[in-house]
Parts: structure tokens; sequence; C-alpha cells
């Protein structure tokens, strides 16, 4: 049997869309937010409990791609639901989905995909599996995956929509992690020398200014992962300053004919008096709680949806992604339906 026979990508086209349920949504993505800043290694086993949840799967992963002993290999980093169980085993990349969902760096959807990938099967059975890649520098280095083991449900792409959105958590989160982990680990063994070799004092200075040095490095590195992701990321202070755009948002800046330089402590009623969103945005900053909307910006011609944050110096964040294309799609679905009604 060849993987044509289990590729049923092309279904989410043509499958009709659950509602989408942004109060929910909301609530775990402010949760996710939560776990990412308190508890960052337990973060990606939130995201798929969370992912269970949302897309009414049966079970759900986060698979990381890795070598033992040369080999590549798929490790269920983080898993939930039916085989919560099988959590941190591995999988030979060749004879796992997400080794075709990581060559495509797309959106993966298949059918009994254990008649291919025999490693697979298990009972109950792995009936529809949706699979989304997550990415490190640009380039994608594991998936984020749910389950179906009953055959009367379908997957759809409300559910490719919930999914596309906490893999870019599970994306964030991982590097974040990472780079503080290595962050904390050269902490400890800075201090583990300083204080076995009782340096002196301008041993002592010489290894401050590289413990500074290193985390200039990582904050740097943390730009770096905001710059990465594909979404624009606003930051504003407890006195509605903006403090930070990264690359995506500097650049939409500049298409409303604005100098993201000139904007840093600037407030933002004072650059943008009659912003559309005016009530989400104050909701989230004097009730302190996330915030989920969308909405067409007519200067720049694009839909536009917003995940809005408290942040914990008092002030928010937003992670803000164009949708045009995702809209238009849905709306000729809805018209193609509703034609096929009508005949």
């Amino acid at each position: 049997m060849s993987f044509a026979e289990v590729d049923i990508r092309n279904a989410l086209a043509s499958r009709p869309s659950r509602t989408p349920d942004y109060e929910t949504e909301n609530r775990a993505l402010a949760s996710l937010a939560a776990e990412l800043a308190k508890n960052p290694q337990n973060m990606l086993q939130k995201l798929v409990e969370t992912a269970l949840e949302l897309c009414q799967a049966d079970t759900s992963g986060v698979s990381l791609l890795e070598k033992q002993d040369g080999v590549e290999v798929f490790r269920w980093e983080a898993l939930a639901g039916v085989f919560a169980a099988a959590r941190n085993s591995t999988m030979p990349r060749d004879a796992s989905p997400c080794g075709v969902c990581i060559d495509h760096n797309t959106t993966e959807l298949m059918y009994l995909a254990d008649r291919v990938f025999p490693a697979l099967l298990n009972e109950p059975r792995f009936v529809e599996a949706l699979l989304i890649p997550f990415h490190f520098e640009g380039r994608p280095i594991g998936t984020v995956w749910v389950v179906t083991h009953q055959y009367d449900r379908k997957f759809d792409r409300e559910d490719e929509r919930v999914m596309t959105t906490l893999s870019k958590f599970a994306s964030s989160g991982w590097q974040l992690w990472n780079a503080n982990a290595e962050l904390e680990q050269r902490v400890r063994e800075r201090t583990t020398a300083l204080w076995e070799k009782n340096a002196a004092l301008r041993r002592e200075i010489q290894d401050r200014k590289r413990a500074e040095k290193l985390l200039r490095k990582s904050n740097d590195k943390i730009q770096a992962i905001l710059d990465s992701t594909p979404d624009q990321f606003f930051a504003l202070g407890h006195d509605w300053r903006f403090t930070y755009f990264n690359r995506h948002a500097a650049d939409q800046m500049r298409r409303l004919g604005k100098d993201p330089e000139q904007l840093i402590g600037k407030v933002l009623w004072d650059v943008f008096p009659n912003v559309p969103n005016e009530a989400a945005v104050r909701r989230v900053m004097n009730e302190r709680v996330a915030v989920t909307d969308e909405l067409y910006h007519s200067v720049l011609g694009e839909w536009i949806e917003n995940h809005m944050f408290p942040s914990a110096d008092g002030g928010l964040i937003t992670f803000q992604r164009y949708i045009t294309q995702w809209k238009q799609a849905t709306e000729a679905e809805s018209a193609s339906q509703i034609g096929e009604r009508l005949r």
C-alpha cells in the first residue's frame, strides 16, 4: 500500500467546518501563556492536554526529531489521552507519519496510517491523525498532532486552525525553554568554577563580564525567536507606551507610515487615536484577562486576528496574524455549501 492511499489532506478543503469556540480557545491560550511564564518545562504537556480538549480528540502529542546512536527518531516529548502512558517512547523517523509531515513541512491528515506505518498498529487504532509541523530557526524540528480512535469523528479546517495556533506556541515555548536551560546551565557551571577556584577580584570581574555577555546573547536569542515567528508581536507597558516590536510588527508600522524606532516610549493612544478594537485592548489592560478578536484593517487591506494577553509588568502583549486568505477560503466554502443546498 502506498502513502497516497492513507493521505486524506485534501478532505480538509471539502469538509464542513465546525463553528469556532473563541471563548474556550481564549481561556486555553491564556492558561498556556501563564504556564509558559510559570513553568516552561511543563508547557508542552499542557499544550497537548489543551489540544485534546479543543479538538475533541482521543490522543494528542508533541513529537521531537532527535538522534539516538546516530539514528534519527521521533520522541513523544508530551502525550495526553488514550496513549498518555507511552510518553517518551521513540519511533524511527522513517516508521513515523511525523517524518512525512517534517519532509513536506505542511499540515498532514491521514486515515488508518498504520497500513503504511505498521509501527503505529495498536488497539484502539489511529483512525484519523492530524499533524502540524513546528519550527526552530525556520526549519521543522517536530510535530504537534491529534488522533481520533473513532470512525465517526472527522477533523476539519477549524481543527487545523486551532492546531496551527498551538504549533506556534509549541515552537516559542520549546525554544524559550531551551534558551533558558542553556543559560541556567552556563550560570551553574560558572558559579561552580568560581567557588572551586576562589578567584581573585580581577578574575571575578572578568567572570561577571562574561556572564553579562552571556545574558546579552540570551536576550539576543529571545529577540531572534520572536523575530522568527510569522506573527506580529507588540508589547505595551502599564502606561500604554510601546516597549517592543518584533521584525514583522516593525514592518507593519512602516506600512502604516510610522517609524518603529521612534514609536518606542510613545503612548498608543497618542500615535493611534482611533484603534478599531479599543474596547478589547482596554479590557486586557484593565481586567487582566486574555482576549482574542478579529477585525478588518482598511488601511492595510487585511483581516487580522489578535491574541492579546496581560503581561507580568502590568502591560500587555499581542500576537497578531493576517487571516485574509483563511477568511476568503471560509467564505468561499460557505457560499459553495449554500449553493449546493439551493440546488
